[in-house]
Formats: C-alpha cells, sequence, structure tokens
C-alpha cells in the first residue's frame, strides 16, 4: 500500500464510524416533501423535468448562494446511490444530515455531514469554487481544507497533491447546477452524480430582522462574524440531554436554524459546570474567554454561562438573549 492508498484508508476507517441519524428538517418545497412516497425511478423523472424548463444562459451565480440540504442523491452511471465522495472515498449519506454552504462572494463551498453517534459526528470539506467563462451554469471546485470532529486535516489536500502530482485544469472537480429556484437546487457533477438540495437558511444580501425592543432591527453581519455560539459536548453535558430524552444534537440544530447563519454555532469541549448542564456559553474575537449578556439570570451573568438548557424553549431563551446581546453590540452600547 502507497502513502496516498494509506491516507485514504485511514481516512476511510474514521468515516466509517459516521452512523445514521435523522435529523435535517424544513423541506422547502411539494417535490421534496413528496420524497419518500416515490421511487427513485419517478424522483429521476421529475429531475428531469425540472431540467427540461431550466435556461442554462439565464443562470445567475448568486442563485445559489446560501445553506442547502442534501435531500437525494444517485449515480446513475456507477449505479449507486445516497453517497458522496470525500478525498475519493465513498461513504453514505442515508439518514444523516448533508449540507451544503456556498458563498459565492468570497467563492468559498463547505460540505458538512453530521451524524448523531461515534466519536465523529461531523465530516467537513471545504475549499475555492471558480465560475467556469465558458460554461455559465459550472462551477469548478477545489477543495484545500477538511475536519473530521473538531481535528483539521486540510493538509491531507497538499499530501495527495504531492503524491499524485498537480492535476490539469481539465482534470478538476466541476459541478454544473441544471436547474434552481427559491426552495431548491439540482446539479450534476463531474463523475455522473445527480444531487437534489432544498434551501435552509439563504446567506443573500437580504440579512434576518427581528422584532426586538418594539421595533424592527437588523442584525449586524460584521458583528455576528465575531461571535461563536458553543455547546457543551462533553461527556455530562451529552447525559443531561439524553436524561431529558433530548437527542445529542437537538440543542446544536435548533440554535444553528435560530442563528440562520449569521453566528457561528460550534461544538465544545466541557465548559466547567457539569453540575449545571447542559450548558451554553458565547465567545467574542475581541475579548478573552466567554461573555456575559444583560438578559442572564443573575447566576448565568456571574458565571457568562447558560445553563440547564434541555428543549425548544430553553433553545429559545437562550437564542432570544443573544440576539439582543448582538443588537446591543451593533449599536455600540456595550
Amino acid at each position: 500500500m502507497n502513502n496516498s492508498s494509506l491516507a485514504l484508508f485511514l481516512l476511510a476507517l474514521f468515516l466509517l464510524h459516521l452512523s445514521s441519524f435523522p435529523f435535517c428538517h424544513g423541506f422547502a418545497s411539494r417535490l421534496v416533501t413528496d420524497l419518500k412516497s416515490l421511487t427513485d425511478k419517478q424522483i429521476i423523472q421529475k429531475i428531469d423535468e425540472l431540467e427540461a424548463k431550466f435556461d442554462v444562459n439565464s443562470f445567475d451565480p448568486h442563485s445559489i448562494d446560501g445553506d442547502w440540504i442534501l435531500e437525494f442523491t444517485t449515480n446513475p452511471m456507477q449505479q449507486t446511490k445516497d453517497n458522496v465522495n470525500a478525498l475519493g472515498i465513498k461513504f453514505p449519506t442515508t439518514d444523516k444530515c448533508t449540507t451544503q454552504l456556498i458563498d459565492i462572494t468570497n467563492l468559498r463551498v463547505s460540505n458538512k455531514i453530521i451524524s448523531n453517534s461515534g466519536f465523529l459526528k461531523t465530516v467537513e470539506v471545504g475549499g475555492k469554487i471558480e465560475i467556469d467563462t465558458v460554461i455559465p451554469n459550472r462551477a469548478i471546485v477545489e477543495f484545500d481544507s477538511a475536519r473530521l470532529g473538531r481535528v483539521k486535516i486540510g493538509f491531507v489536500f497538499k499530501l495527495l497533491s504531492k503524491l499524485r502530482g498537480r492535476k490539469k485544469t481539465a482534470e478538476k472537480s466541476w459541478i454544473d447546477t441544471t436547474f434552481v429556484d427559491d426552495d431548491i437546487r439540482i446539479a450534476r457533477g463531474n463523475k455522473g452524480s445527480i444531487f437534489l438540495l432544498s434551501k435552509r437558511n439563504p446567506i443573500a444580501d437580504e440579512r434576518k430582522i427581528s422584532e426586538v425592543r418594539g421595533g424592527a432591527l437588523t442584525l449586524d453581519p460584521e458583528v455576528c462574524s465575531k461571535v461563536k455560539v458553543q455547546v457543551c459536548a462533553s461527556t455530562k453535558c451529552t447525559r443531561a440531554r439524553r436524561n431529558a430524552k433530548q437527542e445529542d444534537l437537538a440543542l446544536y440544530l435548533a440554535l444553528s436554524e435560530r442563528a440562520g447563519g449569521m453566528v457561528e454555532i460550534e461544538e465544545s469541549p466541557c465548559l466547567g459546570w457539569c453540575k449545571r448542564a447542559p450548558c451554553v456559553a458565547v465567545t467574542h474575537d475581541e475579548y478573552v474567554g466567554k461573555i456575559g449578556f444583560e438578559s442572564m439570570s443573575e447566576s448565568e451573568k456571574m458565571q457568562k454561562t447558560f445553563f440547564r438548557v434541555v428543549g425548544l424553549d430553553e433553545a429559545d431563551r437562550v437564542w432570544d438573549v443573544i440576539e439582543e446581546g448582538l443588537f446591543e453590540l451593533s449599536e455600540g452600547s456595550c
């Protein structure tokens, strides 16, 4: 086994720890909602019908900007389905939450698979995208970063590039958008894969507007980019969520949904308050350690940590406090 094969084999071992867990929600369109009642052949037929109506020459790259959920994938050429390719390795996505975040402004893409169990809950690869100058609906992708759980392994791309030698432009990966509207996107890859995705949280120019203190105010993207919400993933916090009959990633996903792509939500190591688990904290790039908010309880404010965050009501409470704090930061009152 050469070094390149060894690197791929070791990565495959990590990926095999991912297990099935259905939790991607928010299906946007009738087609996506009805997927479970359709056969693969019927889904592909509907995809073909939509593609036939799509005018490739009128394609606008900004139409694919945003956060997308993978609902269905197949590869008729290779006779496979519900698989995605990472670093040359195919692994199943059935009943996992697979998302793709496209940032057209910065020409970046991030593909993420989230699982509910195993020591690896997140696999993520990211890279640069370039809009083809000849085929308007084609994006050329060059991956340069990867993460397994909390471990960054972007070096693998550099290693494989050296082992394999630099590839010619014609050999780079690409993906064509063959249909897109406000709800769904259909794409086809250079190796024959077909992808059907639904839009989750757009990151277009229109930013999330919330009703706070009686008036409609807009969150400042620059302020939000400096903030991270940490959901404790320690053994004690995980056990506390399970004891409350809550899925391990339910809080993480609930806060992600409420943040709408404006604020980064991440899993964190122990936050130091196991007796008051599950815990959530917030950090800011311009401050050392955690930050507190005026609307926290007195004990939470003192320790700069949200305590006993279980259930959707608590997720709402935590996000409302954070959101109000973000408006205050935007106004320069903190």
